[in-house]
This record gives C-alpha cells, sequence and structure tokens, in this order.
C-alpha cells in the first residue's frame, strides 16, 4: 500500500519583510486594495446620509445644515485624503519649492477633479450653499459626483448642474428721519450765544442758582 507524501507547505512571504521591486509591488498592492475599500466606504456613507436627508425633505421636513455637515465633514476629509493618496504622485511645493508632498489636486480637465472638489466643499462648512439650495445641491452636484466616484465600470463622463444659491434678501431698514433746522433758527441761536459771551466779558452776566 502506497501512502502519498504531502505537498509541501507553501511559504507566504511577509510582504514588509521582503526587498526589492517584488517586496515594493506588494506593498503597493496591500495600499492601494486597503485604501480603495476605505475610500469605497467613507464615500458611500455620505451618499448614505445625503439620500436619507433628502428622503426626509421629500416628507415635507427640513434639513438641518449644521445637524448634516457635522455627520459628513470627518467622512469627506477621509475620502478625500484617501483619493489623493490612491492616485495622486507626490510633486513641488508651488509656494514652497523645496517642500516635496503629495499633489493635491488632479489636471482640471479630469473629472476625479470635480470629485476632490465636491468632497473638499463638503469638509468645509463654509462652501456649502444655504440651507434652502441643500436639496438641489444634493441632488445635481454631490450624489452624481460621489456615486460617480464608486461606480463598479466606467460610468462615462461625469457632468454636474452647478448650483447657485440665491443670495439671502435684506429688506432695507427704515432710516431716521432728521428735520434740518431752519435757518432763522440757526441764526437766532448764534445771536443768542454771541449775547451771552459779551455778558460774561462785561461781567454783566447773571449767575444760575
Amino acid at each position: 500500500m502506497q501512502v502519498e507524501k504531502p505537498e509541501p507547505t507553501k511559504m507566504v512571504s511577509d510582504p514588509f519583510k521582503l526587498g526589492g521591486v517584488e517586496g515594493l509591488s506588494q506593498l503597493m498592492a496591500i495600499k492601494t486594495r486597503n485604501g480603495l475599500k476605505s475610500f469605497e466606504k467613507h464615500t458611500g456613507e455620505i451618499i448614505a446620509i445625503v439620500q436619507a436627508e433628502m428622503k426626509l425633505k421629500a416628507q415635507g421636513k427640513r434639513i438641518v445644515k449644521e445637524q448634516v455637515f457635522d455627520e459628513i465633514k470627518m467622512l469627506a476629509r477621509f475620502a478625500c485624503a484617501e483619493l489623493c493618496n490612491l492616485a495622486l504622485p507626490v510633486a513641488p511645493n508651488p509656494a514652497v519649492l523645496v517642500r516635496i508632498e503629495q499633489a493635491s489636486s488632479f489636471p482640471k480637465t479630469s473629472d476625479w477633479e470635480k470629485v476632490r472638489k465636491i468632497l473638499e466643499k463638503l469638509s468645509i462648512k463654509e462652501h456649502w450653499p444655504a440651507a434652502v439650495a441643500l436639496p438641489d445641491w444634493f441632488k445635481l452636484e454631490i450624489l452624481p459626483a460621489l456615486q460617480w466616484s464608486i461606480a463598479k465600470v466606467d460610468p462615462g463622463s461625469l457632468e454636474l448642474t452647478p448650483v447657485v444659491a440665491k443670495p439671502t434678501e435684506v429688506k432695507p431698514t427704515a432710516l431716521m428721519t432728521i428735520t434740518p433746522r431752519l435757518r432763522n433758527d440757526i441764526e437766532g441761536f448764534g445771536h443768542a450765544f454771541d449775547r451771552a459771551y459779551t455778558a460774561i466779558e462785561k461781567g454783566t452776566a447773571r449767575p444760575v442758582n
């Protein structure tokens, strides 16, 4: 009776101990895999929050801008940093040439730059439109860009409809009406002042009790 020899166990090298181009390639693959999962997770969470707010709005409820921003801001910052870290190389800082750091933007013609800008806007409260414009902003800019970025297949060109928030209408406040003094009143006051001053110089002014 013949007993088969067990197959030798394949040794899995620790990629952090593997040198050369092969080791670096494995580290890059780990970073890309984990970073992509994290980007998809954070972006998907933002989409879920936005869709939930739009559903409440459709039910006649109000979107609370401050509350939604607090829920989204850190997710957007993570997603923006992850996107840049995954896809952009290092480059000199245009403002400080002695510093080498990661590039912070894609080519202007790239749809990925649109996504990066959307994530940046979501992380800065001052870049959000007024509360009344949030539904349109979510529908026309935020959701299309974020859904485009995590689509499983190439969705084609990213077309966004910028939302221009109407400025808050400020009603003019009625100004206080100032009635100018008549010329006769001004001249009469001047004459009275001159007489009082002359009386003081002559010592004939009456003391006030």
